[in-house]
């Protein structure tokens, strides 16, 4: 079977929060399934720069397709996608071998809508994983009402299956009036793999002293996390042998963290991190602390 993953963000593009992730594992165990896996997205990388890496590239046997976006600027401060995606694309992906399946990935960005109109030309059935987008909340609720009155609302509506994580996922998807014989519920998957052998270094790297403790925080930056809430409470606590990392980037919340931060050097602001030194950071922190509300299931618990 051939599978095309749709997503606007994809790795290294880690800055975006867990979906890159997501596809990233979901499109490697297909792979290993032995099923022809493909992967279109788009250039971003973060704040300030695009991805640097070819339009087409294989990857251990996915085939990844970055569309470039009209705006690098606008793709990350608001979550505009503006791909420039033109038919070429799918010839391209359709060479490896004829789709079957299209698996769409996150909610309200436009390189879905140019997906879903090929794939019912093409008389193609997509599944929908909305990964935590699909309610209205956070910001610019207002314009999220309109982009699903007159953009995407039908997007979920009309998929051959929607997946959802857990069963509050569930239940935001059937307050969307997506129909319960329509809703799957299948919770991310982990590559356990990944934590057999971690090396040490975390705390070396930020002068936090061996016998001190580490709480941690990993995760996008932005107002529904709660990070504020957590510097906050952080700053009451009397001890002078424990140190607050917050690890993730900024989505509108950072400001305000460092702000409340009060210039303390017990709190550290590490910015986005990846690969091994992800997994020294969880390895090495005494407690993870994911202060976040309106989750469906954070992907860092």
């Amino acid at each position: 079977m051939h599978i095309l993953q749709v997503t606007p963000y994809y790795p290294p593009a880690y800055a975006y929060g867990g979906i890159p992730r997501i596809v990233h594992g979901l499109s490697n165990a297909l792979t290993e399934m032995e099923h022809h896996v493909s992967v279109l997205t788009t250039d971003v990388h973060n704040s300030t720069q695009r991805s640097s890496r070819p339009i087409y590239r294989n990857e251990h046997g996915v085939h990844v397709w970055s569309v470039p976006n009209l705006s690098n600027r606008l793709a990350y401060q608001q979550q505009l996608f503006l791909p420039m995606l033109d038919q070429a694309y799918f010839e391209q992906i359709e060479s490896v071998h004829p789709v079957d399946i299209i698996h769409l990935h996150g909610h309200r960005h436009l390189l879905n809508n140019l997906v879903v109109q090929w794939a019912k030309k093409k008389g193609i059935p997509y599944v929908f994983t909305a990964n935590g987008t699909l309610r209205r909340h956070e910001q610019k609720v207002q314009i999220k009402r309109i982009w699903d009155r007159f953009i995407s609302g039908s997007i979920p509506l009309e998929a051959a299956a929607c997946i959802a994580v857990s069963q509050t996922d569930r239940l935001i998807h059937r307050q969307h009036g997506i129909p319960s014989d329509k809703i799957h519920r299948i919770p991310n998957g982990m590559d356990l793999a990944e934590f057999t052998a971690v090396p040490i270094g975390f705390k070396e790297r930020l002068n936090i002293a061996d016998d001190a403790h580490c709480v941690l925080y990993l995760g996008r930056i932005s107002p529904r996390k709660g990070v504020d809430v957590l510097v906050r409470s952080f700053e009451k606590l009397r001890t002078s042998n424990t140190h607050l990392v917050i690890a993730g980037s900024d989505m509108g919340g950072l400001r305000k963290a460092r702000k409340l931060s009060k210039r303390n050097p017990k709190i550290h602001f590490v910015g986005t991190i990846s690969g091994e030194e992800r997994l020294q950071a969880l390895s090495e922190a005494d407690l993870v602390v994911y202060p976040s509300k309106d989750e469906i299931f954070g992907l860092v618990p």
